[in-house]
């Protein structure tokens, strides 16, 4: 999915609120579109917010099909690009 944006009415400002008290956070994301949008709202909290450290990204292969290994490294690869610190996890 080169050129990921998103195309949303939600304000990743209110999104992230409840979560003020928290210093960092993890994202999972697994890269389906649903945890992709995801990280595609936390990119735009931290273009509107100037706090780069805030988020890491985390995706797992749990070894369950074949093409897991490919999509986390889609995802790691899409959250360097975003800025994102991000580490791929194996399950054994």
């Amino acid at each position: 999915m080169p050129g990921l944006r998103a195309r949303h009415n939600i304000d990743p400002l209110a999104l992230f609120a409840p979560l003020a008290d928290f210093r960092r956070l993890a994202l999972a994301v697994s890269g389906g579109p649903d945890s992709l949008a995801l990280m595609l709202l936390a990119h735009e909290y931290v273009v509107a917010t100037g706090v780069r450290d805030r988020f890491i990204v985390y995706s797992v292969d749990h070894q369950l099909r074949p093409e897991a290994a490919a999509e986390v490294r889609f995802v790691i690869e899409q959250a360097h690009r975003l800025g994102f610190p991000a580490r791929a996890l194996k399950w054994d």
